[in-house]
């Protein structure tokens, strides 16, 4: 899992299209110009506490696709098919960190925060099929509720540059990433109910109806673990000797998860209002989760964050 998690993330990086090199000299190019920075206001402190809250900025977003074909007595060529489309919204993000410099220049940093928002989804779905001659047709939308929260844990390495009162930072390194997310939406599920009738003088003659169910299905709670990175940019007023209130931008990289859509068995009604009451059972789900029609919710929750808080030196 860890894996998986660490080798994603740094094919995340690669397709941000990151020059390596050129993030390597600018990272050496800020650490040299801490190197030369004089000691100042309150520096001789080697540890601090920090608090702070920021509004998150959340990259999840995706396309799950359900698409089904088949065959009934009378209708020929039927396929349904849905897409399921999500995008996590933006949520506040707050947090902590403590802090110990090995000098006025360098140092590590622990810290950690909360990060939750919903991840509302638009279901688009549909069915094309054949009765004799005639192409038949429809469209249906609903909507969907989700969320997605996470928990990044960090341990960074910390650059500093001093001038006057201002503090600038530079902190990078891996994270923990401890997520949950869930979504319900709703699918489309096919059924057909066909008899034969004596009808003189023609004789027996075969009907077939059709409709569509609006299956609800779900992602359960579902909790996982990842490792990703962060790096962050950050600005310290100092107010005194022993606190300042600081300003920050911090990206949080992580690898994706793919989540299992599961379908509700009930009783529902047609989409075309012709089943009502119409029951579906455990075989039917089976038959949707065996053949895995749906293909998962694919959830990256990786974001970006910008804020303010408030350090104390000790």
């Amino acid at each position: 899992m860890f894996e998986t998690g660490f080798f994603d993330t740094l094919g995340a990086f690669k397709r941000m299209g990151m020059n390596r090199s050129a993030v390597v000299l600018g990272v050496l190019a800020f650490l040299a110009l801490t190197a030369s920075a004089p000691l100042g206001y309150g520096r001789e402190k080697t540890f601090f506490f920090s608090v702070f809250g920021s509004l998150g900025f959340s990259l999840a977003e995706g396309t799950s696709r359900y698409a089904d074909n088949w065959d009934g007595a009378e209708w020929r060529n039927i396929r349904e098919h849905a897409d399921i489309s999500y995008r996590a919204g933006n949520g506040a993000f707050f947090g902590g960190a403590f802090t110990f410099m090995f000098n006025r220049n360098f140092g590590v940093q622990l810290g950690g925060g909360v990060f939750g928002r919903n991840m509302p989804n638009d279901i688009v779905s549909g069915w094309e099929a054949n009765l004799g001659a005639v192409r038949y047709d429809d469209e249906y939308a609903f909507t969907g509720a989700g969320k997605l929260s996470s928990v990044p844990v960090f341990l960074n390495i910390v650059g500093r540059h001093s001038t006057g009162r201002m503090d600038i930072s530079l902190s990078a390194g891996p994270t923990l990433f401890l997520s949950k997310a869930e979504a319900e939406a709703t699918g489309i599920y096919g059924q057909s109910f066909s008899w034969s009738q004596n009808v003189p003088p023609a004789g027996w003659i075969l009907y077939e109806e059709l409709d569509f169910l609006p299956v609800a299905m779900n992602v359960p709670p579902t909790f996982w673990a990842g490792l990703g990175a962060n790096i962050g940019l950050g600005i310290d007023f100092n107010l005194s000797p022993k606190c300042a209130v600081f300003m920050e931008a911090r990206y949080f990289l992580c690898g994706s998860r793919e989540l299992d859509w599961e379908y509700l068995s009930g009783i529902y009604d047609g989409s075309r209002g012709i089943f009502n009451d119409w029951a579906v059972a455990a075989d039917d789900i089976d038959y949707l989760m065996e053949n895995k029609l749906t293909t998962p919710l694919k959830v990256n929750p990786s974001f970006f964050a910008i804020g303010a808080g408030f350090k104390v030196r000790i």
